[in-house]
Protein backbone atom coordinates (compact mmCIF):
# COMPACT_ATOMS: atom_id res chain seq x y z
CA UNK A 1 0.00 0.00 0.00
CA UNK A 2 2.85 2.40 0.77
CA UNK A 3 4.29 1.89 -2.69
CA UNK A 4 0.90 2.54 -4.30
CA UNK A 5 0.34 5.71 -2.25
CA UNK A 6 3.82 6.99 -3.08
CA UNK A 7 3.22 6.24 -6.76
CA UNK A 8 0.10 8.45 -6.60
CA UNK A 9 2.06 11.20 -4.81
CA UNK A 10 -0.17 10.88 -1.75
CA UNK A 11 1.35 12.21 1.45
CA UNK A 12 0.91 9.91 4.41
CA UNK A 13 2.26 9.39 7.89
CA UNK A 14 3.40 5.96 8.92
CA UNK A 15 2.69 5.05 12.55
CA UNK A 16 3.62 1.93 14.50
CA UNK A 17 0.71 0.47 16.50
CA UNK A 18 3.22 -1.38 18.67
CA UNK A 19 4.21 1.95 20.21
CA UNK A 20 2.20 2.59 23.35
CA UNK A 21 1.48 6.26 22.59
CA UNK A 22 0.10 5.39 19.14
CA UNK A 23 -2.11 2.63 20.52
CA UNK A 24 -3.25 4.84 23.41
CA UNK A 25 -4.27 7.57 20.97
CA UNK A 26 -6.31 5.08 18.95
CA UNK A 27 -7.99 3.63 22.04
CA UNK A 28 -8.89 7.11 23.27
CA UNK A 29 -10.60 7.62 19.91
CA UNK A 30 -12.44 4.29 20.36
CA UNK A 31 -10.47 2.70 17.49
CA UNK A 32 -9.19 -0.84 17.98
CA UNK A 33 -6.74 -2.17 15.39
CA UNK A 34 -5.17 -5.57 15.92
CA UNK A 35 -3.31 -5.84 12.63
CA UNK A 36 -1.85 -3.62 9.97
CA UNK A 37 -1.93 -2.03 7.56
CA UNK A 38 -4.68 0.39 8.37
CA UNK A 39 -5.39 3.71 6.71
CA UNK A 40 -7.02 6.80 8.14
CA UNK A 41 -8.65 9.09 5.61
CA UNK A 42 -11.52 11.54 5.84
CA UNK A 43 -11.66 10.98 9.61
CA UNK A 44 -12.31 7.24 9.27
CA UNK A 45 -9.96 4.31 9.81
CA UNK A 46 -9.98 1.58 7.18
CA UNK A 47 -8.60 -1.86 7.96
CA UNK A 48 -7.28 -4.80 5.95
CA UNK A 49 -10.76 -6.06 5.11
CA UNK A 50 -11.46 -2.83 3.21
CA UNK A 51 -7.97 -2.20 1.85
CA UNK A 52 -7.45 -5.66 0.35
CA UNK A 53 -9.67 -7.97 -1.66
CA UNK A 54 -10.26 -11.68 -1.06
CA UNK A 55 -7.01 -12.54 -2.84
CA UNK A 56 -4.94 -10.30 -0.55
CA UNK A 57 -4.45 -7.87 -3.43
CA UNK A 58 -4.66 -4.16 -2.83
CA UNK A 59 -8.22 -2.90 -3.38
CA UNK A 60 -7.18 -0.23 -5.86
CA UNK A 61 -10.77 0.73 -6.75
CA UNK A 62 -11.49 1.45 -3.09
CA UNK A 63 -8.34 3.56 -2.71
CA UNK A 64 -9.02 5.44 -5.96
CA UNK A 65 -12.50 6.30 -4.66
CA UNK A 66 -10.98 7.59 -1.42
CA UNK A 67 -8.63 9.84 -3.39
CA UNK A 68 -11.48 11.09 -5.55
CA UNK A 69 -13.42 11.98 -2.41
CA UNK A 70 -10.50 14.13 -1.29
CA UNK A 71 -9.15 11.63 1.20
CA UNK A 72 -5.79 12.39 2.70
CA UNK A 73 -4.03 9.30 3.94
Amino acid sequence: MKTWLKGKNVEFEERNIEESDVMAELILRDIYILSTPALEANGKVYTESELFDGNNSLNVDFLENLLEDGGKA
